[in-house]
């Protein structure tokens, strides 16, 4: 008779409302569903009406054979998430964690390619033109991994790297609500307003959390500060839940929680067989979804301000450099240099990125072929845009939408 093995998962009630552990589940009940030897137990906050001394040992006396579970910090109890991992280290059955602070922790955890992320994050605002960035957290996102992650990529790019972190506690429900908060009479909203409005223009702005986007789109809104000209916002894995409570859409690098749910249940799938796993595995993560906060370029030259909104509206067309020159009203030799001196790559470069950029799209998420592609994206033929693709990706554009669709594409660096 087949061995069944019964899985426990504890996920926290907010995070299914926002969405992300929601898609973990969906992810892990997926693994469950292709393996027949595997049986789900879903608890909702396992832990809210049992004392936290206790932890997770009630798991011991149960029937469960592995456990997977999620620990995020507490602005009420700092040393929550240590207590809570201390009990799952003492449980008699394999166990892993999918989010939280594992630093130095013994405890088998998935999670996503967090310096990956920060490097999409950065490029996209280079690639828009910013030069100064600024980071927006509190102390318990300040100690997250990836928000570490976040401040070592931008700080090679801007070594003074102003960051802002607030004592106020992270409160989602609090932009579900559409709660107000921060209100003027807050000292804590009146520092983070002067802190904004000192900060040298423009400049790009990341966050991992919804709430502090939100906190710098009202800021912005009070101080009359442009989104995104004066300054742009990025976040990561923004909720399209609460993207929609927000005065703009936010510019967001998602990551995968449907994956992170799949390969925590194909992990703790194999520890049960008994075949060894590294104490950390890692996975591919990191789709930008551009959006209102970044929908600019930023250049102090006017030409290539102009040559830039004539490459962004016509990229799509068989275009080159003699028809963006004579858009912008300029020399070829002089708004080639400037250029080049404020992006960091040429007008050719541009137009080609942002062809990639729609083959991408195109090719990732619909049907249509290449021929066609080829004809709406701005190639001459379909061989062109094939060896322009294969130069710029290192694959055929046939594979790499096999690939990703089948979720086996290489991680980009």
């Amino acid at each position: 008779m087949m061995k069944r093995y019964k899985i426990a998962i504890d996920v926290p009630p907010d995070y299914f409302l926002c969405g992300y552990m929601w898609d973990f589940f969906r992810g892990a009940v997926v693994y469950a569903l292709e393996h027949k030897d595997i049986e789900v137990k879903l608890y909702e906050d396992a832990l809210k009406d049992r004392p936290l001394e206790e932890g997770y040992s009630f798991l011991n006396d149960s029937d469960c054979d592995g456990f997977i579970f999620a620990c995020f910090p507490d602005a009420n109890n700092p040393d929550r998430h240590l207590k809570i991992l201390d009990s799952v280290e003492k449980l008699k059955m394999p166990a892993v964690c999918v989010h939280g602070l594992l630093n130095n922790s013994t405890i088998y955890n998935v999670t996503y390619n967090k310096p990956h992320v920060a490097r999409i994050a950065a490029r996209h605002l280079t690639e828009h033109g910013f030069r100064r960035f600024a980071g927006v957290t509190n102390e318990f996102f300040q100690r997250d991994l990836c928000f570490e992650a976040m401040c070592d990529e931008f700080r090679k790019l801007d070594p003074e790297l102003p960051i802002f972190v607030t004592q106020r506690p992270y409160q989602e429900h609090s932009i579900l609500l559409k709660d107000e908060f921060p209100s003027t009479r807050h000292d804590e909203w009146k520092r983070f307003k002067q802190w904004l409005l000192c900060l040298p223009k423009p400049i790009a702005l990341f966050t991992l959390a919804g709430e502090f986007a939100r906190w710098v789109q009202l800021a912005c809104d009070e101080l009359n500060i442009d989104i995104p000209n004066e300054v742009g916002l990025i976040s990561v894995d923004f909720s399209p839940i609460l993207d929609q409570m927000q005065y703009r859409s936010v510019t967001t690098v998602m990551l995968a929680p449907r994956k992170n749910g799949y390969r925590a249940m194909e992990v703790l799938h194999a520890l049960l067989r008994g075949e060894p796993q590294p104490i950390t595995t890692i996975f591919q993560s990191g789709e930008l979804l551009e959006r209102d906060t970044t929908n600019t370029i930023i250049a102090e030259s006017p030409y290539v301000v102009k040559a830039l909104h004539y490459i962004h509206e016509h990229y799509h067309e068989l275009i080159g450099v003699p028809e963006v020159v004579q858009a912008a009203k300029c020399s070829r030799s002089h708004l080639c240099r400037v250029f080049q001196d404020e992006l960091g790559r040429s007008i050719m470069a541009e137009i080609r990125r942002l062809r990639i950029l729609r083959v991408r799209e195109l090719l990732q998420n619909t049907t249509v072929p290449l021929r066609e592609i080829a004809s709406i994206s701005g190639f001459r033929d379909t061989s062109h845009f094939s060896n322009v693709f294969q130069q710029e990706m290192g694959i055929r554009p046939g594979e790499w939408r096999k690939k990703v669709r089948n979720g086996t594409l290489p991680i980009e660096i």
